[in-house]
Protein backbone atom coordinates (compact mmCIF):
# COMPACT_ATOMS: atom_id res chain seq x y z
CA UNK A 1 0.00 0.00 0.00
CA UNK A 2 1.31 3.50 0.72
CA UNK A 3 3.44 2.91 3.80
CA UNK A 4 6.49 4.62 2.38
CA UNK A 5 6.92 6.96 5.31
CA UNK A 6 5.97 4.44 7.97
CA UNK A 7 8.57 2.75 10.13
CA UNK A 8 8.44 -1.03 10.09
CA UNK A 9 10.31 -3.68 12.04
CA UNK A 10 13.43 -5.17 10.48
CA UNK A 11 16.29 -7.18 11.92
CA UNK A 12 19.53 -5.18 11.95
CA UNK A 13 22.63 -4.05 13.84
CA UNK A 14 23.11 -0.37 14.54
CA UNK A 15 25.68 1.60 12.58
CA UNK A 16 27.50 2.32 15.84
CA UNK A 17 28.29 -1.37 16.25
CA UNK A 18 25.87 -1.94 19.12
CA UNK A 19 23.75 -5.07 18.89
CA UNK A 20 20.13 -4.16 19.42
CA UNK A 21 16.94 -6.16 19.88
CA UNK A 22 16.07 -7.39 16.38
CA UNK A 23 12.35 -6.97 17.10
CA UNK A 24 12.68 -3.28 18.03
CA UNK A 25 15.02 -1.67 15.49
CA UNK A 26 13.02 0.45 13.04
CA UNK A 27 13.88 1.32 9.43
CA UNK A 28 12.03 2.84 6.51
CA UNK A 29 9.91 0.51 4.37
CA UNK A 30 11.98 1.54 1.34
CA UNK A 31 14.73 -0.73 2.67
CA UNK A 32 12.70 -3.92 2.23
CA UNK A 33 14.65 -6.44 0.07
CA UNK A 34 13.32 -7.71 -3.26
CA UNK A 35 11.46 -11.05 -3.32
CA UNK A 36 10.09 -12.97 -6.29
CA UNK A 37 7.00 -15.10 -6.84
CA UNK A 38 7.94 -18.77 -6.76
CA UNK A 39 11.02 -18.14 -4.62
CA UNK A 40 11.45 -21.05 -2.19
CA UNK A 41 11.38 -20.56 1.56
CA UNK A 42 9.25 -17.41 1.64
CA UNK A 43 5.89 -16.91 3.37
CA UNK A 44 2.97 -17.61 1.06
CA UNK A 45 1.97 -14.94 -1.43
CA UNK A 46 -1.75 -15.57 -0.97
CA UNK A 47 -2.85 -12.03 -1.74
CA UNK A 48 -1.54 -9.15 -3.87
CA UNK A 49 -2.92 -5.63 -3.43
CA UNK A 50 -2.81 -3.30 -6.43
CA UNK A 51 -3.47 0.36 -7.14
CA UNK A 52 -3.04 2.84 -9.97
CA UNK A 53 0.71 2.62 -9.27
CA UNK A 54 0.58 -0.82 -10.91
CA UNK A 55 -1.19 0.52 -14.00
CA UNK A 56 -3.03 -1.75 -16.42
CA UNK A 57 -2.74 -5.44 -15.55
CA UNK A 58 -3.87 -7.96 -18.15
CA UNK A 59 -5.52 -11.31 -17.60
CA UNK A 60 -2.15 -12.87 -18.45
CA UNK A 61 -0.51 -10.84 -15.67
CA UNK A 62 -3.05 -12.10 -13.14
CA UNK A 63 -2.68 -15.65 -14.46
CA UNK A 64 1.08 -15.43 -13.82
CA UNK A 65 0.34 -14.37 -10.25
CA UNK A 66 -2.12 -17.25 -9.88
CA UNK A 67 0.48 -19.69 -11.22
CA UNK A 68 2.79 -18.48 -8.45
CA UNK A 69 0.31 -19.26 -5.69
CA UNK A 70 -1.66 -15.99 -5.51
CA UNK A 71 -5.33 -16.65 -4.79
CA UNK A 72 -6.69 -13.19 -4.06
CA UNK A 73 -6.36 -9.61 -5.33
CA UNK A 74 -7.27 -6.49 -3.35
CA UNK A 75 -7.78 -3.43 -5.55
CA UNK A 76 -7.53 0.16 -4.35
CA UNK A 77 -10.76 1.84 -5.41
CA UNK A 78 -10.74 5.22 -3.72
CA UNK A 79 -8.91 7.73 -1.52
CA UNK A 80 -10.56 10.34 0.68
CA UNK A 81 -13.58 11.74 -1.16
CA UNK A 82 -11.56 13.08 -4.09
CA UNK A 83 -9.90 10.18 -5.93
CA UNK A 84 -10.95 7.08 -7.85
CA UNK A 85 -8.39 4.62 -9.20
CA UNK A 86 -8.75 4.93 -13.02
CA UNK A 87 -7.42 1.40 -13.51
CA UNK A 88 -9.76 -0.18 -10.95
CA UNK A 89 -12.31 -1.49 -13.45
CA UNK A 90 -9.76 -3.35 -15.59
CA UNK A 91 -7.86 -4.60 -12.53
CA UNK A 92 -11.04 -5.95 -10.95
CA UNK A 93 -12.44 -7.51 -14.11
CA UNK A 94 -9.19 -9.08 -15.32
CA UNK A 95 -8.45 -10.61 -11.91
CA UNK A 96 -11.98 -12.02 -11.73
CA UNK A 97 -11.62 -13.40 -15.28
CA UNK A 98 -8.85 -15.79 -14.24
CA UNK A 99 -10.72 -17.00 -11.15
CA UNK A 100 -9.03 -14.93 -8.46
CA UNK A 101 -11.04 -13.73 -5.49
CA UNK A 102 -11.24 -9.92 -5.67
CA UNK A 103 -11.64 -7.53 -2.74
CA UNK A 104 -11.41 -3.74 -2.44
CA UNK A 105 -9.66 -1.16 -0.28
CA UNK A 106 -10.03 2.55 0.44
CA UNK A 107 -7.11 4.79 1.42
CA UNK A 108 -8.50 6.75 4.36
CA UNK A 109 -7.86 10.41 5.21
CA UNK A 110 -10.75 11.03 7.65
CA UNK A 111 -10.19 12.56 11.11
CA UNK A 112 -13.71 12.55 12.56
CA UNK A 113 -16.81 10.40 12.34
CA UNK A 114 -18.60 12.60 9.82
CA UNK A 115 -15.70 12.53 7.37
CA UNK A 116 -15.32 8.80 7.99
CA UNK A 117 -18.90 8.20 6.95
CA UNK A 118 -18.49 10.45 3.90
CA UNK A 119 -15.45 8.45 2.80
CA UNK A 120 -17.28 5.17 3.36
CA UNK A 121 -20.07 6.41 1.09
CA UNK A 122 -17.57 7.47 -1.58
CA UNK A 123 -15.97 3.99 -1.38
CA UNK A 124 -19.33 2.21 -1.47
CA UNK A 125 -20.53 4.21 -4.50
CA UNK A 126 -17.55 3.13 -6.60
CA UNK A 127 -17.71 -0.46 -5.30
CA UNK A 128 -21.34 -0.66 -6.42
CA UNK A 129 -20.41 0.71 -9.82
CA UNK A 130 -17.71 -1.97 -10.21
CA UNK A 131 -20.00 -4.83 -9.27
CA UNK A 132 -18.91 -5.63 -5.73
CA UNK A 133 -21.54 -7.34 -3.61
CA UNK A 134 -22.48 -7.32 0.06
CA UNK A 135 -20.22 -10.25 1.00
CA UNK A 136 -17.05 -8.96 -0.71
CA UNK A 137 -14.23 -7.86 1.57
CA UNK A 138 -14.07 -4.05 1.92
CA UNK A 139 -10.92 -2.73 3.62
CA UNK A 140 -10.26 0.52 5.46
CA UNK A 141 -6.58 1.31 4.76
CA UNK A 142 -5.66 3.22 7.92
CA UNK A 143 -2.11 4.57 7.73
CA UNK A 144 -2.12 8.21 6.62
CA UNK A 145 -0.93 10.80 9.14
CA UNK A 146 -4.09 12.84 8.53
CA UNK A 147 -6.10 10.13 10.34
CA UNK A 148 -4.12 10.31 13.58
CA UNK A 149 -5.89 13.31 15.08
CA UNK A 150 -8.91 12.74 17.30
CA UNK A 151 -10.50 9.41 18.11
CA UNK A 152 -8.93 7.03 15.58
CA UNK A 153 -10.83 4.05 17.01
CA UNK A 154 -14.22 5.73 16.97
CA UNK A 155 -13.62 7.17 13.51
CA UNK A 156 -12.65 3.75 12.18
CA UNK A 157 -15.77 2.23 13.73
CA UNK A 158 -17.90 4.91 12.00
CA UNK A 159 -16.32 4.06 8.63
CA UNK A 160 -17.05 0.37 9.11
CA UNK A 161 -20.56 1.08 10.42
CA UNK A 162 -21.39 3.23 7.38
CA UNK A 163 -20.25 0.46 5.04
CA UNK A 164 -22.71 -1.83 6.83
CA UNK A 165 -25.43 0.79 6.38
CA UNK A 166 -24.64 0.70 2.66
CA UNK A 167 -24.99 -3.10 2.59
CA UNK A 168 -21.32 -4.08 2.74
CA UNK A 169 -21.18 -6.36 5.75
CA UNK A 170 -17.67 -7.80 5.33
CA UNK A 171 -15.46 -4.94 6.53
CA UNK A 172 -11.79 -5.19 7.45
CA UNK A 173 -9.01 -2.85 8.57
CA UNK A 174 -5.43 -2.56 7.32
CA UNK A 175 -2.73 -0.87 9.37
CA UNK A 176 0.78 -1.41 10.69
CA UNK A 177 2.17 -2.11 14.11
CA UNK A 178 3.53 1.31 15.05
CA UNK A 179 0.36 3.08 13.86
CA UNK A 180 -1.77 0.84 16.05
CA UNK A 181 0.49 1.24 19.09
CA UNK A 182 1.24 4.95 18.75
CA UNK A 183 -2.38 5.96 18.22
CA UNK A 184 -4.04 3.60 20.68
CA UNK A 185 -6.09 2.05 17.90
CA UNK A 186 -8.74 -0.25 19.38
CA UNK A 187 -10.34 -2.57 16.82
CA UNK A 188 -13.09 -3.88 19.11
CA UNK A 189 -15.65 -3.57 16.30
CA UNK A 190 -13.84 -6.16 14.16
CA UNK A 191 -12.73 -9.70 14.90
CA UNK A 192 -8.97 -10.27 14.74
CA UNK A 193 -9.45 -12.36 11.61
CA UNK A 194 -10.53 -9.14 9.86
CA UNK A 195 -7.39 -7.22 10.78
CA UNK A 196 -4.68 -6.99 8.13
CA UNK A 197 -1.34 -6.08 9.67
CA UNK A 198 1.79 -4.90 7.83
CA UNK A 199 5.34 -5.57 9.06
CA UNK A 200 8.31 -6.33 6.82
CA UNK A 201 11.10 -8.66 8.02
CA UNK A 202 14.48 -8.17 6.40
CA UNK A 203 14.78 -11.94 5.96
CA UNK A 204 11.22 -13.21 5.37
CA UNK A 205 10.85 -16.96 5.90
CA UNK A 206 8.03 -19.46 5.86
CA UNK A 207 9.54 -20.78 9.10
CA UNK A 208 9.12 -17.43 10.86
CA UNK A 209 5.59 -16.14 10.36
CA UNK A 210 4.54 -12.91 12.05
CA UNK A 211 1.14 -11.52 13.09
CA UNK A 212 -0.59 -14.89 12.93
CA UNK A 213 -3.09 -13.65 15.53
CA UNK A 214 -4.62 -11.55 12.73
CA UNK A 215 -6.40 -12.48 9.54
CA UNK A 216 -3.63 -11.38 7.19
CA UNK A 217 -0.03 -10.27 7.33
CA UNK A 218 1.43 -8.07 4.60
CA UNK A 219 5.06 -9.15 4.73
CA UNK A 220 6.63 -7.39 1.75
CA UNK A 221 6.12 -4.24 -0.31
CA UNK A 222 8.84 -5.18 -2.79
CA UNK A 223 7.70 -8.33 -4.60
CA UNK A 224 8.00 -9.13 -8.28
CA UNK A 225 6.67 -11.80 -10.62
CA UNK A 226 8.59 -13.07 -13.63
CA UNK A 227 6.87 -11.83 -16.78
CA UNK A 228 5.17 -8.84 -15.09
CA UNK A 229 6.78 -5.42 -14.78
CA UNK A 230 6.52 -3.50 -11.55
CA UNK A 231 6.54 -3.99 -7.81
CA UNK A 232 3.76 -5.43 -5.67
CA UNK A 233 2.71 -5.77 -2.03
CA UNK A 234 2.16 -9.38 -0.95
CA UNK A 235 0.41 -10.91 2.05
CA UNK A 236 -0.21 -14.27 3.67
CA UNK A 237 -3.91 -14.79 4.35
CA UNK A 238 -4.18 -16.83 7.55
CA UNK A 239 -7.97 -16.83 7.76
CA UNK A 240 -8.99 -16.88 4.10
CA UNK A 241 -10.71 -13.48 4.23
CA UNK A 242 -9.31 -12.32 0.89
CA UNK A 243 -8.56 -15.64 -0.79
CA UNK A 244 -9.86 -19.17 -0.93
CA UNK A 245 -8.42 -21.29 1.89
CA UNK A 246 -5.79 -23.73 0.72
CA UNK A 247 -6.95 -27.30 0.27
CA UNK A 248 -5.04 -30.36 -0.88
CA UNK A 249 -1.45 -30.68 -2.05
CA UNK A 250 -0.69 -27.14 -3.17
CA UNK A 251 2.22 -24.79 -3.73
CA UNK A 252 2.98 -22.53 -0.78
CA UNK A 253 6.68 -21.73 -1.31
CA UNK A 254 7.95 -24.07 1.43
CA UNK A 255 11.44 -25.53 1.37
CA UNK A 256 10.59 -29.19 0.81
CA UNK A 257 9.25 -31.00 -2.25
CA UNK A 258 9.40 -28.07 -4.67
CA UNK A 259 7.39 -25.82 -2.39
CA UNK A 260 4.30 -28.03 -1.98
CA UNK A 261 2.50 -28.97 1.23
CA UNK A 262 -0.87 -30.48 2.19
CA UNK A 263 -3.63 -28.24 3.56
CA UNK A 264 -7.07 -28.97 4.99
CA UNK A 265 -9.14 -25.77 4.88
CA UNK A 266 -6.08 -23.61 5.45
CA UNK A 267 -4.54 -25.83 8.13
CA UNK A 268 -1.45 -27.94 7.55
CA UNK A 269 -2.53 -31.58 7.31
CA UNK A 270 -1.34 -34.68 9.14
CA UNK A 271 -1.67 -38.37 8.36
CA UNK A 272 -2.90 -40.20 5.28
CA UNK A 273 -4.42 -38.35 2.32
CA UNK A 274 -5.65 -39.61 -1.06
CA UNK A 275 -4.05 -37.74 -3.95
CA UNK A 276 -3.33 -38.49 -7.64
CA UNK A 277 -4.40 -42.12 -7.45
CA UNK A 278 -2.60 -43.19 -4.29
CA UNK A 279 -2.14 -42.49 -0.60
CA UNK A 280 0.43 -40.02 0.70
CA UNK A 281 1.34 -39.35 4.33
CA UNK A 282 1.98 -35.92 5.80
CA UNK A 283 3.41 -34.42 8.96
CA UNK A 284 2.58 -30.75 9.52
CA UNK A 285 1.89 -30.51 5.81
CA UNK A 286 5.24 -31.98 4.75
CA UNK A 287 5.18 -35.14 2.63
CA UNK A 288 6.72 -38.19 4.32
CA UNK A 289 8.87 -40.31 2.00
CA UNK A 290 10.63 -43.71 2.37
CA UNK A 291 8.72 -44.58 5.50
CA UNK A 292 6.50 -47.23 7.08
CA UNK A 293 3.14 -45.84 8.11
CA UNK A 294 0.11 -47.40 9.82
CA UNK A 295 -3.46 -46.50 10.70
CA UNK A 296 -6.65 -48.37 11.49
CA UNK A 297 -6.89 -49.67 7.91
CA UNK A 298 -3.46 -51.30 7.78
CA UNK A 299 0.27 -50.79 7.19
CA UNK A 300 1.68 -48.85 4.25
CA UNK A 301 5.07 -47.90 2.84
CA UNK A 302 5.72 -44.60 1.06
CA UNK A 303 8.44 -44.50 -1.58
CA UNK A 304 10.93 -41.80 -2.55
CA UNK A 305 8.17 -39.90 -4.39
CA UNK A 306 5.76 -40.16 -1.45
CA UNK A 307 3.44 -42.62 -3.17
CA UNK A 308 2.25 -45.67 -1.21
CA UNK A 309 3.52 -48.96 -2.66
CA UNK A 310 1.49 -51.60 -4.44
CA UNK A 311 2.49 -55.13 -5.46
CA UNK A 312 5.79 -56.90 -4.76
CA UNK A 313 8.41 -54.47 -3.47
CA UNK A 314 11.97 -54.77 -2.13
CA UNK A 315 12.57 -52.64 0.96
CA UNK A 316 15.99 -52.97 2.51
CA UNK A 317 17.00 -56.61 2.19
CA UNK A 318 13.50 -58.08 2.21
CA UNK A 319 10.54 -58.35 -0.12
CA UNK A 320 7.02 -57.33 0.81
CA UNK A 321 3.68 -57.47 -0.94
CA UNK A 322 1.16 -54.62 -0.92
CA UNK A 323 -2.41 -55.16 -2.08
CA UNK A 324 -4.59 -53.17 -4.47
CA UNK A 325 -5.65 -51.07 -1.47
CA UNK A 326 -1.94 -50.27 -0.79
CA UNK A 327 -1.89 -52.15 2.53
CA UNK A 328 0.79 -54.67 3.51
CA UNK A 329 -0.51 -58.23 3.00
CA UNK A 330 0.18 -60.92 5.65
CA UNK A 331 -0.42 -64.66 6.22
CA UNK A 332 -1.79 -65.40 2.78
CA UNK A 333 -0.90 -66.51 -0.74
CA UNK A 334 -0.46 -63.86 -3.43
CA UNK A 335 0.04 -64.20 -7.17
CA UNK A 336 2.76 -62.23 -8.92
CA UNK A 337 3.28 -62.62 -12.69
CA UNK A 338 1.43 -65.94 -12.66
CA UNK A 339 3.41 -67.37 -9.76
CA UNK A 340 2.09 -67.90 -6.26
CA UNK A 341 3.93 -66.74 -3.12
CA UNK A 342 3.17 -66.95 0.58
CA UNK A 343 3.60 -63.82 2.69
CA UNK A 344 4.18 -64.44 6.38
CA UNK A 345 3.15 -62.59 9.50
CA UNK A 346 5.78 -59.92 8.82
CA UNK A 347 4.46 -59.39 5.31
Amino acid sequence: MNIKNGLLTLAAISTFGLVVDQNQIQVHADGVPRVTGGQAGLPRMDVVDVSSNNGYLSTNDFQIMKNNGVRGIIVKLTEGTYYRNPYASSQVNNARAVGLKVSAYHYSTFNNQNSARSEANFFADYANQLGFNSSDLMVNDLEDSSTTGGDVSGNSWAFNDQLKNRGFTNGALYTYTSYKNNNGLNTWFLANDHIWMAAYPYYPSINSLWNSQYGMWQWSSNAGFGGISGTFDVSIDYSGIASQLLNGYVYDGSQGHDGYRWYDNGQLGNGKRWYAGTYYWFSNGERIDNSWQSDATGTYYTGADGRSYQGLQTIGNAQYYFGSDFTLQKNQYVTVNGRQYYVNAQG
